[in-house]
Order: C-alpha cells, then sequence, then structure tokens
C-alpha cells in the first residue's frame, strides 16, 4: 500500500475498503489513509459510529476527532450515549470534551470509574461541565477502590479548577500509596500554581512540592515543573541547589533559579551558584547551569564582576563529551563575545 499508494486504483481500493470493509480491514484502511481524506469518507463514518465491531467504531471516532461540523458533534454525541466498549468511550470523550460540548456529561459520570475510560472522562466533564464535575472529580479522586489512572487524571482536574479547597484536598494524596495518583496530584498542585495560588496557600503548597523534590525519584521534573513560579519556594530550592545528594536534584532546583531579577537581593548569589555547578560531576547540573547563565546574560546582559572563571569554566565544557552541553557552552560565549 505505501508502495502503490499514488495508484488510482489501489487508493479508490482502500477508500472502498475504509467506507465499507469488514473489521481489522476497514480499520487498517482508515489508518492508512491521509487526513485530507476524511471529508469525502464522512457519510460512512458517520454510520460508522454504530458498527458492530468496537474496533471499527474506535477507528471512525479516532478519524473524526478533528472534525468539527455539527452533524459531527450531533453523531459522536448520540454515538457516546450509547457506547459500551472503554476504549471507543475514550476517544468520543475525549473529542466531546474538547469541543465544551455539554452532552458528555451524563456518559462522561457513567465512564468515570472505569480503568480504561476513566482519564478520558474526568478530563471531558472537566472541560464541559465545570460546575457539574467539582463533586464527582473530588469523589473519585478520594476513592482509593477506583483505578489509579482515573484518580490520577481527576486529581489533575481538581487542580485545574481552582476551587476554594483544592489545595487541601489534593496535598494529603501527595501521599498516596499509588504512584500514578501522586504524579495526577503533583500536575493538578502545578495548575493551581500556574494559575495563581491564594495567599495563605503559597507556602503549604512551597513546602509540600520541596520535599517532594528533595525526595527524587521518578517524578523529580514533574515536581520542578510545579514549583515554576512559586517564589516562595526559592529559598529551599537554592539549598537543593546547593547541598542535595541526587544530581538529577541539584539540576531541577538550579533550572527554577534565573539570576536575572535584580531586584532579589540573592541573584548575585545564584549567579555564583551556577558557575560552581559547572564543575560537578552530573552532566544535568552542568547543562543546567549552563542555561541558567544564559538566562541571566540575555535577560541582563554581561555576566556580574566576580564571575570572570565563568570563562574558563565554560571554554572547558566545549570540549565536553556531551553534544548538548558543548552546543549550549559554545552559544553562551557566543552571546559573551567570547572567542
Amino acid at each position: 500500500m505505501h508502495r502503490l499508494g499514488d495508484d488510482t486504483a489501489v487508493r479508490a481500493e482502500v477508500i472502498r475498503t475504509a467506507r465499507q470493509g469488514p473489521g481489522a480491514a476497514r480499520v487498517r484502511a482508515l489508518d492508512l489513509l491521509p487526513d485530507r481524506c476524511t471529508s469525502q469518507l464522512l457519510d460512512s463514518l458517520l454510520t460508522g459510529l454504530g458498527d458492530p465491531s468496537p474496533e471499527v467504531r474506535t477507528a471512525v471516532a479516532r478519524r473524526l476527532s478533528d472534525s468539527a461540523r455539527p452533524q459531527t458533534r450531533d453523531a459522536l454525541a448520540a454515538a457516546l450515549r450509547d457506547e459500551r466498549e472503554p476504549e471507543a468511550a475514550a476517544y468520543l470523550l475525549r473529542r466531546l470534551g474538547a469541543l465544551g460540548d455539554e452532552r458528555v456529561t451524563g456518559p462522561a459520570v457513567r465512564w468515570l470509574r472505569d480503568p480504561e475510560a476513566g482519564a478520558s472522562a474526568a478530563r471531558a466533564l472537566a472541560e464541559a461541565a465545570p460546575a457539574t464535575a467539582a463533586a464527582h472529580l473530588r469523589t473519585v479522586m478520594a476513592d482509593r477502590t477506583v483505578h489509579p489512572r482515573p484518580r490520577a487524571a481527576a486529581a489533575t482536574a481538581v487542580g485545574a479548577g481552582g476551587g476554594w479547597d483544592a489545595v487541601w484536598l489534593l496535598l494529603p494524596l501527595l501521599d498516596d500509596p499509588d504512584d500514578e495518583v501522586r504524579a495526577g496530584v503533583i500536575d493538578g498542585l502545578g495548575e493551581l500554581v500556574g494559575n495563581g495560588l491564594r495567599p495563605w496557600e503559597r507556602r503549604p503548597v512551597a513546602r509540600a512540592l520541596v520535599a517532594r523534590l528533595a525526595a527524587g525519584g521518578p517524578h523529580t521534573w514533574r515536581v520542578r515543573n510545579a514549583l515554576a513560579g512559586l517564589t516562595q519556594a526559592l529559598p529551599a530550592v537554592r539549598r537543593l541547589a546547593d547541598g542535595a545528594e541526587s544530581g538529577e536534584v541539584r539540576a531541577a532546583a538550579l533550572s527554577l533559579l534565573d539570576g536575572d531579577d535584580e531586584t532579589d537581593e540573592h541573584t548575585s548569589d545564584d549567579v555564583r551558584r551556577f558557575v560552581r555547578a559547572l564543575d560537578d560531576p552530573h552532566e544535568p547540573v552542568r547543562h543546567e547551569a549552563v542555561l541558567g547563565l544564559g538566562r541571566r546574560v540575555a535577560a541582563a546582559g554581561p555576566l556580574p564582576p566576580g564571575s570572570g572563571d565563568a570563562h574558563r569554566r565554560l571554554t572547558a565544557l566545549t570540549t565536553d563529551a556531551s553534544p548538548r552541553l558543548r552546543q549550549a557552552a559554545a552559544d553562551l560565549l557566543e552571546a559573551l563575545g567570547t572567542d
């Protein structure tokens, strides 16, 4: 098919199979055809939402995911109302949720606890019916009998919703036994930070996330992203940048420091911190140190007095074993006007 895709007869046969082929053949044909063919398949796709094969219904829903026509939306809503297969339901939930169609509400509540479709249901409910979503999401998030995937998605959605008690609902779940749920909680707290915490929420969230960052593990950079912009965390982040045992944690902490805020009394210390880290034994730390100095130079010009040794260290890094580190060091030296 790939070799003969430009052959008119071959293409016509693939289109015919995508319209009315049996089961797996139809699914494969739908996957083979480029997106530009969707419009000419539309009638058969709309009827395909009721195909006896769940694999065909899933492939059709996937193919329709970019169509915003009213008739498509109506067909998707009707199909979701009747759908009983989790994979097909997940595609329908995602599409109708992204469209903000409130008809997703009832089916989303029905699928919310399903291991496969529950995460899509949580996101769809939050997007299309935020007023209705809150109570359902909170119940699922806290229920340890529910599969971790929908619980994690519900936690993230609760954070994105930004309710008055969202912080206090999420913080205890940072210690949930399930790692996937903890990841969703971190993302939920990151949503809250990004949207702006209330003054009395900032320090508790900063303490909890910094403690999680200090612990390291698989969610180090997820926690780092959640902390971005939370100034109350900076004193502890600086201590981690200087003394954390884990190189990955030190790198993540350095990435949260800008070194370019002249109103911050610690700015000069941060520049010196970046310079010291250029000699760190861990490549991610050296790389983040170069990037940190680059942010400082881009925002405020030449490095401040007392950081002259940075040029020598940066020059040494242009021969480092790490390609990305060599490139970053060379780019910064060029920005500094150093040959």
